[in-house]
């Protein structure tokens, strides 16, 4: 199985970059692009305590990312480097702002 690294570089309000990385799968990257599909646009991300990047829509979102496929050498190079979350499918260093889909109970509030 092939491990993806996922680069994520946004820019905040022109005011400054936010910047991380995760390891996943393929299909983890897949499915969660997927999932895309089910979400009302635009969406806000907020890191920080009270920062946040709206997307207007999927290919605004996509922009954000650069995936390419790595060795298991490489990922392990990275998780010997990086304090990774190894319960976590997708683990992330820095900032990765993925959209979640909501959840139907969410909508309901």
């Amino acid at each position: 199985m092939a491990t993806m690294l996922i680069r994520f570089c946004a820019d905040y309000a022109d005011e400054f970059y936010v910047y991380g990385f995760a390891l996943c799968t393929e299909a983890w990257w897949t499915a969660h692009m997927d999932s895309l599909a089910s979400v009302g646009w635009p969406q806000e991300v907020y890191f920080g305590t009270n920062e946040s990047i709206e997307y207007h829509n999927a290919a605004d979102y996509r922009r954000a990312f650069e995936v390419t496929s790595i060795s298991q050498e490489d990922a392990a190079t990275l998780w010997r480097l990086f304090p990774l979350d190894e319960s976590d499918e997708c683990p992330a260093f820095g900032h990765v702002l993925f959209i979640e889909p909501e959840s139907e109970d969410e909508d309901d509030e």
